[in-house]
């Protein structure tokens, strides 16, 4: 049996996460066993894999279902995830940080963003230009290599899942796709255990059916979601087909990954929690979303506000990009994941 460990790096709570436990484990978890179905089934044993939380392990089953493989899951302290058949599963999420890293590495790019970015191995960037030439030539060739194999990964698992539900990304061919209105799902039973406060208890977008009769007045449709109550199948399905999402900033952005290329998103981030880490923004970049970052109003100590005119002004900005994404060559804008 082969054992997948979620390599944490010390800090457990990205396990409890949705984002990090997306990007981080369950994705690369998929990669691998999309790689090795052949070899899964002809040994008839489960893939083990670590238990993070209820709500969590519930979507690694999920997973197995879409996948129709045998996963079982043990608690990280399990033996089997200290022998020689455990594997670490790369972390995905961290995969953007290393792609800021490249740029300084190729580029130069002066990066205002002084705060640490975590990479596998750990490269600091910042003494790219003392290294010796051959140092700096194995650095980037490292980087180019790491972050050219992931981008690969992450298009055939988006596309492997996608086609095993039979979904197509409509958002190019059919301009009547939804936007969706993301609500945080209320916080977890098992998060609220671990004195953890995530979801809606954490932060909540309030107004959310007023959103909706805006975006509808002008002509796009409209609906008001909650993926954090809905499987991983729906998200797949509902991300898969939307124009656009509008959402507060969490861990449901995530979802972001199965979106087509060209969507838009509109993320409200209150001033309190800072601008966007360089990782999201990689993040968006590489799946090739029009971003419109916004502050929302602040209501009271977890609830916030999109006023009419942020909206208005956001939208007119991200429709406009993305109808010009579709008239675009997208081979033109990069490689595609």
């Amino acid at each position: 049996m082969t054992a997948l460990i979620f390599d944490t790096w010390g800090d457990e709570t990205v396990s409890k996460n949705y984002f990090h436990f997306k990007l981080g484990y369950l994705l690369p978890v998929a990669s691998h066993c999309l790689r090795n179905r052949a070899k899964i089934l002809a040994r008839s044993e489960p893939v083990i894999c670590r238990s993070c939380s209820p709500a969590l392990d519930a979507v690694l089953h999920q997973l197995a279902e879409i996948l129709c493989l045998p996963i079982e899951l043990e608690d990280k302290a399990a033996p089997i995830f200290r022998t020689a058949q455990a594997k670490l599963m790369p972390r995905w999420d961290m995969h953007f940080g290393r792609r800021r890293l490249l740029d300084i590495a190729e580029n130069g790019v002066n990066d205002p963003d002084r705060r640490p970015v975590a990479t596998q191995p750990a490269i600091d960037a910042r003494n790219t230009a003392t290294k010796r030439p051959m140092d700096r030539l194995r650095q980037r060739f490292f980087l180019r290599a790491s972050c050219a194999r992931v981008d690969k990964e992450m298009q055939v698992v988006r596309h492997a899942l996608q086609n095993r539900l039979g979904i197509e990304q409509r958002m190019s061919e059919n301009q009547a796709s939804s936007v969706l209105i993301l609500r945080r799902a209320p916080s977890q039973p098992q998060s609220q255990e671990r004195d953890i406060v995530s979801g809606a208890a954490r932060r909540a977008l309030v107004g959310t059916d007023t959103l909706q009769h805006q975006v509808t007045s002008i002509g796009l449709p409209a609906d008001v979601y909650e993926p954090g109550s809905d499987t991983l199948r729906g998200q797949i399905k509902r991300f898969s087909q939307c124009r656009g999402v509008i959402a507060l900033r969490g861990a449901e952005i995530a979802n972001c990954f199965w979106m087509a290329r060209g969507a838009f998103l509109i993320i409200a981030n209150p001033k309190a929690m800072g601008r966007l880490h360089r990782m999201h923004n990689r993040f968006f970049e590489r799946l090739g979303l029009s971003v419109q970052e916004i502050e929302p109003l602040f209501e009271n100590e977890k609830d916030y506000r999109i006023s009419a005119n942020q909206l208005e002004g956001a939208l007119e900005t991200v429709v406009a990009a993305s109808d010009c994404y579709q008239r675009t060559d997208a081979s033109k804008l990069g490689l595609q994941i």
